[in-house]
């Protein structure tokens, strides 16, 4: 197998919450601007949507939110506590807790378990070595995350041959490495992994060692045990893995069960910290190299003095009667852990490795060793990585075909970034003329859908945005020709300089420019409005006076107009009773005529205005009913539609006025401009009966 990488190692671990542990991968870490996610990939779900489809699927079967209550806890009594139960054994060898008889001495109290949430989710982590997988090779990562794919289908396959569960695949380059008791770092960080999370229930029918799972029942066993999950990764690296590239591990898991790490101590030990187990197996260490360790007495003295309690039970009946357990603990841990949880190493007996048939001595023949002054197998040597896996070195052909598509991928960005610009400019068209974009298209001759459709709007937009810049151009200012003041020749140069100082600084009565709009300023306005006032407040003035003389003398009362209403009114403005044949209506005199008698009193005269009033309101409720009435007399389909109307163009001087007249707004100076007379309404025309 030369030339193959090594395997990934496998751990697990169990979550509660599903969702969490979903988003977990792909969550970013602080203080780092690299890509954490490298692939991510689904089975049987999508990664976007693997929170929803696996809830879907414990809803269906009835697993979303299940509980159940945890197993009662036998822990050694704390303070205040009274022992009564004992742990005794039955003679098919099985354990079991029982209360404490009146001869017999309690060892442990009865902790009641809680009512637990069911784990929704299985975690699994399948770490590569450096010199297996660079992660700065995406072809070496894509490698290895086809292969972890792969193994997750094998270990989980269903009886029609697909895989039974729903999984998330997350390819990461931002392992930590991990760190032993001492602090020493024994692999480096960086390393290649993929996060696989998989549904706690089952999709598809699956049958491993006989036992058969079917659709929604809870993942456990063999297909949740990390042995049997190892002994079946092991399996198929040695069948299938050197169609990845891969080769098994060099120690199988029976011979690493020398020292068994758990995921406790890998975490830990990745944060620089030692776990209680590590700790243990240090001290254990430590007390066997003293030369007191030459039996179990003498070897529990030397732990103790290293703060680790140690635990001798031999066993009196059943099946393995005499056999010594040995378990330890620390001053922080509640309870023992029994020596082969730590590793073979560290239980009494000798352990025979089925597959190599390797010895690895226990703690009676370490002992034993120690008392010969023979030499003993000490603890089993960390894990010897191999230097990283150098960077791929890309040939000039790969640079060259590389820099080649980085160009054409940004000339392709950079034409679609024009169209998406085309596109908007076109709506914004349509938006203007208060109409669809598929309408003004084929009102305008166009079409976006064609190359040459396309061509000829990107000119129009072009031409439109060099108007749009030139119009924002800031406008040259204007030169003003200046006035010379004469100074005489006796006066001072400071007090001639502060003469031409306070020279009135009036606008030009020359433009240099004859295209330029006039210059519009504040006072300009202000001037204008104020002569408007004075004006209309002198015709009223006027008009109040003379028609209280023509009350007071009988005379007739003559309407104050303007001079634009004087160039427009007639001469002669007919009665207000008799109506006026005409499509528009004409102005109506304002006040009406005094009778022919200037004998008749001034009620007379308030009651002939009031009927004049009401005729014309009459007559203006008839014009406009009849302008809301429809046409009758053409058929609907020869009415021609309505035009959209077309915004005006504006002059340079209306534009110039606009802008004046906002800036006054925005200083509080605007005012308010006198309202505009309402525009007179005349009676209908009246229709001859046939």
């Amino acid at each position: 197998m030369a030339g193959l990488s090594l395997a990934p190692i496998v751990v697990m671990s169990r979550a509660q919450i599903a969702a969490r542990m979903l988003r977990y991968p792909e969550k970013e870490k602080d203080g780092t601007d690299a890509p954490r996610v490298l692939y991510r990939d689904g089975i049987n779900c999508r990664p976007e949507t693997a929170v929803e489809e696996f809830a879907a699927l414990r809803r269906k079967h009835g697993k979303q939110g299940a509980t159940r209550k945890s197993p009662a806890r036998y822990e050694l009594p704390e303070d205040g506590e009274t022992p009564v139960y004992i742990q005794k054994r039955r003679p098919n060898g099985r354990k079991y807790w029982a209360v404490a008889k009146d001869d017999e001495e309690a060892t442990h109290v009865r902790h009641e378990g809680e009512v637990v949430r069911e784990s929704e989710a299985i975690h699994m982590i399948f770490s590569a070595e450096l010199a297996s997988v660079n992660p700065n090779d995406p072809k070496d990562v894509q490698r290895l995350f086809d292969y972890v794919r792969d193994v997750v289908e094998n270990n989980f396959r269903a009886t029609d041959g697909t895989c039974g569960v729903q999984a998330k695949l997350v390819a990461q380059a931002d392992g930590q490495g991990m760190i032993d008791e001492n602090g020493r770092r024994l692999t480096d960080g960086g390393k290649t992994h993929v996060h696989v999370v998989i549904n706690a229930v089952a999709m598809k029918q699956m049958t491993v060692n006989g036992e058969t799972w079917e659709p929604g029942r809870k993942l456990s066993g063999a297909l949740t045990d990390i042995e049997q999950i190892k002994d079946r990764h092991d399996a198929f690296a040695r069948e299938h893995g050197a169609d990845h590239g891969f080769r098994p591990q060099e120690k199988s898991r029976s011979e690493r069960r020398a020292e068994t790490r758990t995921v406790t101590d890998r975490r830990m030990a990745a944060q620089g910290k030692m776990s209680n187990h590590d700790t243990i197996r240090a001290a254990f260490e430590t007390s066997m190299e003293d030369h007191r360790s030459v039996d179990l007495d003498g070897f529990r003295e030397v732990l103790k003095e290293h703060d680790v309690d140690m635990n001798v039970r031999v066993t009196k009946s059943g099946k393995n009667v005499g056999q010594t357990n040995l378990s330890y603990r620390t001053g922080d841990m509640k309870q023992f852990v029994r020596g082969a949880r730590l590793g073979s190493h560290y239980a009494f007996d000798d352990t025979v490795d089925e597959a190599t048939g390797e010895i690895i001595s226990g703690v009676g023949s370490q002992l034993e060793a120690n008392a010969a002054g023979a030499p003993r197998q000490g603890r089993p040597a960390a894990h010897q990585t191999a230097p990283p896996k150098p960077d791929p070195v890309a040939s000039d052909e790969e640079l060259a075909e590389a820099r080649e598509t980085m160009e054409r991928l940004a000339a392709q960005e950079r034409l679609d970034a024009r169209e998406d610009r085309l596109d908007a400019w076109i709506d914004e068209l349509a938006h203007r003329e208060r109409t669809r974009r598929k309408v003004m298209l084929m009102h305008r001759g166009l079409d976006d859908r064609t190359p040459a459709g396309r061509a000829e709007l990107h000119s129009m937009m072009e031409v439109e945005l060099e108007q749009q810049e030139a119009a924002a151009a800031p406008e040259p200012a204007h030169v003003a020709v200046p006035v010379d003041v004469p100074v005489p020749e006796n006066v001072p140069e400071d007090v001639a300089d502060s003469a031409k100082d306070e020279r009135p600084r009036s606008r030009p009565s020359v433009r240099l420019n004859a295209n330029l709009p006039p210059v519009v300023t504040v006072e300009d306005i202000l001037r204008r409005r104020q002569e408007k006032q004075e004006q209309s407040t002198a015709e009223i003035a006027a008009f109040e006076e003379k028609a209280r003389a023509a009350l007071e003398t009988g005379e007739d009362i003559v309407e104050v107009t303007t001079d634009a209403e004087r160039t427009t009114a007639p001469e002669q403005p007919e009665p207000a009773v008799e109506p006026v044949r005409a499509e528009r209506p004409e102005e109506t005199p304002a006040v009406s005529e005094t009778t022919e008698d200037a004998s008749e009193d001034t009620e007379d005269t308030q009651q002939a205005v009031r009927q004049q009033r009401q005729v014309r309101e009459r007559q203006q409720s008839a014009f406009q009913q009849r302008e809301q009435q429809p046409d009758f007399s053409k058929p609907a389909a020869a009415q021609p539609e309505p035009e959209p109307e077309q915004p005006k163009k504006k002059s340079a001087r209306q534009l110039a006025e606009e802008e004046v007249q906002r800036e006054l707004d925005r200083r509080g100076l605007g005012g308010q401009q006198p309202s505009p007379e309402p525009e007179p309404v005349m009676p209908p025309p009246r229709r001859r009966r046939k």
